[in-house]
């Protein structure tokens, strides 16, 4: 059933299947992504539908645009390919100051590679915040030496940033933490040296789909920023039952911060079940990482297991995250029967997932998307329990959250009680620690700046600007001076842009290009000068040559003379008068 705003109601899970026409942030966003070459921040919180954002505006912009992501399973989601793949980055820090070590990057990306890159107006990441700051000037020297355009950031291609810095995290070794301290006043991807010389246009998505309770919404909204109040400790410690035990027919998934917690559930939970054991393998084609299968590579059920779907179904069945029960196994059939959570059996057989990278079409002169592997599996796995970061963007209605031992990361309780739809489906195993939600300072400042008006108007306005200056550098060239001026004129009323190091240049190179043109003007007047001289010397001896003919009576020759003084010097009354002399004498 579709409701309002173009949201779909699901027992599972909350979908947006197209942005909401009344939500201002979502508004914004897909105005700075289409109207201008602004590098954009898009984050939210937890169920804001920042991913389905990122769906739409791949699948409809007109850019030419590749969809990037750090992990295998990230790329996956979003049908793109991770960033260590596409731009052939080593695992060692990338120090923004070697040039040698960008060199040799850049030496091993292939013409096709080259060639997508320098076509691209956009370029999409998710889960920017587990890139380090390293990484993100890595990737604007690269594109500086491949478009060719060195001094611009990202080297003239905008980038849209999508994700959660309260959520997750850089994930950094000590060892490389020691090195890049050096440079970086934080691991978050904006303390990039790239963003001195750049802007990011940050746009928060307030408005929740996935809660709807509002207590519940401002809860989470202050568990987020790490600042829960006595009053939100005191509810949530309400929820803590250490020995409750779900029933099977519950649908009830627990959350835990170690996979080993999560194997360990599931594993004990599987052999309670009194069924037969089966296994099945799935199958590899060509190039797919064992790090980006999205279930496991030997899947091990039983009837009467929980299971949840790790893909979305084209027939809209099921969605990735929906849980249910396996009622039946079906070998020979190679069928799988499951319950679903809202009570509907489904028959479920195995799936296919590509593993795509990007290439350059010279015909067609696009970027396509080529299969390099494929991987074949039932789509589900077993899901007693699942990690915090495995649960990442999906939404449930019954949870245990379990954080024994404390969260270790940033983002990690936070992302843990966001995933259930309200406030009495959620269990804790262990007392809410206040001092467990950990929030860098430097994220909190970050955020500061999120849907300012005034910075978003600015770039709207400069991005019409920006249009009327190209516009008119084109008519400056077709020597159409007087219409460029007016479209300059029209740009400088909407936005300076020649405040700007770049665009400066491109004023300074426009208005020498014009120097050199009334120079060379001059020297054609001069030599226009030097050459009407000499004509009035040839003349003269023309006609010096026509009275010498007239008076030995030859006036055909005289003619002939006096014609070719005329030529030469037009306006000369003097050549006009011997001429019909000539003339007369001739009779005509």
């Amino acid at each position: 059933m579709m409701a309002k705003g173009g949201k779909i109601q699901d027992n599972n899970r909350d979908l947006l299947i197209e942005p909401d026409p009344e939500n201002s942030e979502m508004s914004y966003a897909l105005q700075l992504v289409s109207s201008t070459q602004s590098c954009v921040f898009l984050t939210g919180k937890a169920g804001t539908g920042k991913s389905t954002l990122l769906k739409y505006i791949a699948s409809t912009t007109k850019k030419k645009h590749i969809s990037l992501a750090p992990t295998g399973l990230a790329a996956l989601n979003i049908n793109g390919q991770t960033i260590h793949s596409f731009f052939k980055l080593p695992l060692e820090p990338l120090l923004p100051d070697d040039i040698d070590q960008i060199k040799s990057i850049t030496g091993k990306l292939t013409g096709n590679q080259k060639k997508i890159i320098s076509s691209l107006d956009l370029i999409i990441i998710d889960e920017v915040s587990m890139l380090r700051a390293d990484i993100i000037d890595a990737i604007d020297n690269i594109l500086r030496r491949v478009c060719r355009r060195k001094s611009m950031p990202f080297g003239g291609i905008q980038m849209l940033f999508v994700g959660d810095l309260y959520q997750l995290e850089p994930v950094t070794l000590a060892e490389e933490r020691s090195i890049l301290d050096r440079y970086y006043n934080s691991m978050f991807f904006f303390d990039a040296r790239v963003f001195k010389y750049t802007d990011i246009v940050r746009i928060e998505l307030n408005k929740v789909y996935r809660q709807a309770e509002p207590h519940f919404i401002s809860m989470l909204d202050r568990i987020r920023i790490g600042m829960p109040t006595d009053m939100d400790i005191t509810e949530l410690n309400k929820r803590v039952n250490q020995n409750y035990e779900p029933k099977d027919e519950d649908f009830v998934i627990t959350i835990c911060n170690t996979r080993r917690r999560v194997n360990e559930i599931n594993e004990n939970r599987l052999k309670k079940v009194d069924n037969e054991l089966y296994t099945f393998e799935g199958c590899i084609n060509g190039v797919f990482p064992d790090s980006s299968l999205p279930t496991d590579k030997l899947l091990r059920l039983k009837v009467g297991a929980q299971i949840i779907f790790v893909q979305n179904d084209p027939n809209k069945q099921w969605v990735n995250g929906t849980v249910g029960v396996i009622k039946a196994i079906n070998p020979d059939k190679s069928t799988i029967e499951i319950l679903k959570e809202d009570g509907e059996r489904v028959i479920v057989e195995q799936k296919n997932w590509e593993n795509v990278k990007y290439e350059f079409d010279e015909k067609k002169k696009k970027i396509i998307s080529e299969v390099i592997g494929s991987y074949t599996q039932y789509p589900i796995k077993l899901a007693w329990a699942i990690t915090i970061h495995k649960s990442q963007g999906l939404s449930f209605d019954k949870v245990i959250v379990d954080l024994t031992g404390g969260s270790f990361a940033a983002g990690q309780t936070y992302v843990a009680l966001s995933r259930c739809r309200s406030f009495e489906g959620m269990i804790l195993r262990v007392k809410f620690n206040p001092f467990g939600v950990i929030v860098r300072n430097e994220v909190r400042e970050f955020y500061k700046g999120a849907n300012n008006i005034g910075e978003i108007n600015l770039a709207l306005t400069q991005a019409n600007a920006e249009k009327d200056f190209v516009q008119g550098a084109r008519l400056l060239n077709a020597g159409k001076y007087n219409e460029a001026i007016t479209l300059f004129c029209k740009g400088l009323k909407r936005g300076n842009i020649f405040e700007d190091e770049l665009s400066n240049r491109l004023l300074s190179n426009k208005l020498q290009k014009i120097n050199t043109l009334n120079k060379h003007n001059q020297e054609l007047k001069k030599r226009l000068k030097d050459y009407e001289a000499l004509h009035k010397e040839f003349a003269d001896e023309f006609i010096e040559m026509g009275r010498m003919c007239l008076e030995m009576q030859e006036y055909e020759a005289a003619e002939r003379n006096f014609k070719k003084a005329l030529r030469l010097h037009p306006t000369n009354r003097r050549v006009k008068h011997y001429l019909a002399d000539a003339l007369k004498k001739m009779k005509k």
